[in-house]
């Protein structure tokens, strides 16, 4: 299966990490691309610097905070991430990083959504998906993890804003088989357009997911041609120059 991938990291920060990116690429079945997501600003020049070394259908996602953004590197791609869990904000943080994505006006921003960890004042992600996505109607938010265990919550919430995409990845390799990845047949059935697949490597491994993604598409009515074309299609739609000169089926 061909597989555009929007969630992918390196195992470190440094070349010995992008070296092993580029082996696991090379050894990526039908892979048509990817977007290679920087979660914290550690290491970023050494990443950088090795970014030539990447394979051009790559797209760099770099971190982003609000009070040391980065002008001018954002990349081919213009999205940058986003970490709740990485960016310790107060009161007033989530206004001023929106007043900040407005002012830089990337083309989109990857959001962390998978709670996780004994930590219960650490945010979700819910709550900045959705007030970035209603503040900002012209940018586009991929809410990444299906939610996690907050996977139906993020559907009720979210699922309305047109501007809202969804990747499953590590999700749908951590909760294989539950009821927590449903609400990917219900995308799949209602908002197509705004469904991606993501694998979180290395911290989760891209082919199993990808047939649990092809379970669930084959709940949705879909075979897995369909499923293919569609994810490649909106993964197209959003990241054009990840396919150069041939665009997706």
């Amino acid at each position: 299966m061909n597989v555009f991938d929007t969630h992918l990291h390196l195992p470190s920060p440094n070349p010995a990490g992008v070296e092993a990116f580029n082996c696991m690429i090379e050894a990526y079945p039908g892979f048509q691309g990817g977007l290679l997501i920087l979660n914290t600003p550690v290491g970023v020049e050494a990443i950088l610097a090795q970014h030539a070394r990447l394979d051009p259908r790559i797209l760099l996602v770099p971190f982003f905070d609000p009070e040391n953004p980065w002008d001018g590197i954002l990349g081919r791609s213009k999205w940058v991430k986003i970490h709740p869990t990485y960016l310790d904000l107060g009161p007033d943080g989530l206004q001023c990083l929106i007043a900040a994505l407005d002012r830089q006006r990337p083309v989109g921003v990857v959001v962390h959504h998978f709670p996780w960890g004994p930590d219960l004042r650490k945010p979700s992600g819910l709550e900045w998906i959705v007030r970035i996505a209603k503040t900002l109607p012209w940018l586009t938010v991929l809410a990444t993890h299906g939610g996690g265990y907050e996977s139906w919550a993020l559907r009720a919430h979210a699922g309305p804003l047109p501007n809202v995409h969804f990747d499953f990845s590590c999700a749908l390799h951590y909760y294989e088989g539950s009821d927590l990845l449903r609400p990917l047949i219900h995308y799949f059935r209602h908002s197509p357009e705004r469904v991606h697949f993501g694998s979180d490597w290395p911290d989760a491994p891209p082919g199993s997911q990808l047939k649990e993604c092809l379970r669930l598409g084959s709940e949705a009515g879909l075979d897995a041609h369909q499923v293919e074309s569609l994810l490649l299609r909106n993964a197209n739609r959003l990241w054009p120059m990840a396919f150069p000169g041939t665009g997706a089926p």
